[in-house]
């Protein structure tokens, strides 16, 4: 039974975390049975792989790759999504894929201890604290301006209450956007480049010359406190990584530099896709690697930025219809709802042969 087990194994001595590689074929449906040790060798890059294919769940890589080179014994066999599950030396137990694993005789080992603090705790506090402003920025005194109140080339800061910001920026319809990226501009200091009174937002100039829309009411002048700028984000400064890599890989973005989600795949599925205004991407970079995802070309510099209807869908992409009646195939994961301030008004000066 276990406990005789158990005991036997309290007298061995500790098992190296990450013993040597077993070598021997991986597990197959015909050569995994419950009862037998298994060892974990597949690397993290196939281990994550073999992770998502199995619909696994969450995990960070770090702790995954607390799996690599410890041994379990297989307690379940689940046939249908080809996993194992495994108990480790300490008795916890995980679910994993079996073709990441080969048989071994070697002494059950543990996983170091992910955290001795309850799950979620320190993501819960990774979460709290980012959303507060930076480390080291100040808040100036004053109260919040108005739209009568603020002026183009005014400097000023951004409030430091996350609860406020995401409240007016929904009210001024400044578009989707994670909390996490709003707190990035929280007692960021910048200048007023426009003034838009419809929806009572300013367009604030960092000092690294991006810009962005916010809410008026949740700004206080600045007092002659020197420019900032919020760190990078993936969805507001395009880097330039991909183009650096030997081998292409296509990382899809979630938002628009606008703040609108870009489409996915699964939008079409509802046919909601079919309704409504959208836009193409004004970022011609990630346009252009929307393109070379789906193996096409297109006049990028041309489409960028322009809006139009979808007529029709196929896997990665859209039927896109111009207000001038042309159409062109464009990628699905490259198109967002219509943002009023970012779209090129009219259409686009296509090549002839399209």
């Amino acid at each position: 039974g276990i406990n005789a087990e158990y005991m036997g194994k309290e007298n061995a001595a500790p098992a190296p975390a990450a013993a040597p590689a077993a070598t021997g074929p991986r597990l197959t449906e015909d050569t995994t049975s419950e009862g037998m040790r298994a060892k974990v060798v597949a690397d993290i890059k196939e281990l994550r792989k073999l992770w998502d294919i199995a619909e696994l769940g969450n995990i960070e890589d770090d702790d995954m790759a607390n799996y690599i080179g410890n041994v379990g014994k297989v307690l379940e066999v689940e046939e249908d999504d080809e996993t194992i599950q495994l108990e480790w030396e300490n008795l916890d137990t995980v679910w994993v894929p079996w073709t990441g694993c080969v048989a071994t005789k070697e002494p059950l080992s543990s996983p170091a201890p992910i955290s001795h603090l309850p799950p979620g705790f320190e993501r819960q506090m990774d979460k709290e604290r980012a959303l507060k402003p930076q480390p080291g920025l100040v808040q100036v005194e004053g109260d919040y301006l108005d739209i009568d109140g603020v002026k183009v080339d005014q400097d000023v800061q951004v409030t430091e209450d996350i609860k406020r910001f995401r409240k007016e920026w929904e009210v001024a319809e400044l578009g989707n956007v994670e909390d996490k990226t709003l707190a990035l501009y929280l007692l960021q200091t910048g200048k007023i480049t426009e003034v838009e009174e419809d929806d009572e937002s300013i367009q604030i100039r960092w000092e690294n010359y991006d810009v962005c829309w916010v809410p008026v009411n949740c700004v206080r002048d600045a007092k002659g406190g020197a420019l900032t700028s919020p760190p990078a984000v993936s969805c507001l400064n395009p880097g330039e990584a991909v183009e650096e890599e030997e081998e292409f890989v296509f990382f899809r973005r979630d938002y628009a530099m606008s703040g609108e989600l870009y489409l996915t795949k699964d939008d079409g599925q509802a046919n909601s896709i079919k309704k409504g205004h959208w836009q193409i991407s004004c970022d011609k970079g990630y346009l252009e690697q929307c393109c070379l995802d789906c193996g096409i070309e297109l006049p990028c510099e041309a489409i960028a930025g322009y809006g139009g209807n979808v007529t029709a869908w196929k896997k990665k992409l859209a039927t896109f219809k111009f207000n001038n009646k042309k159409t062109l195939d464009v990628p699905i994961n490259a198109l967002h709802k219509a943002n009023k301030k970012t779209k090129n008004k009219g259409s686009p000066d296509l090549p002839s042969d399209i």
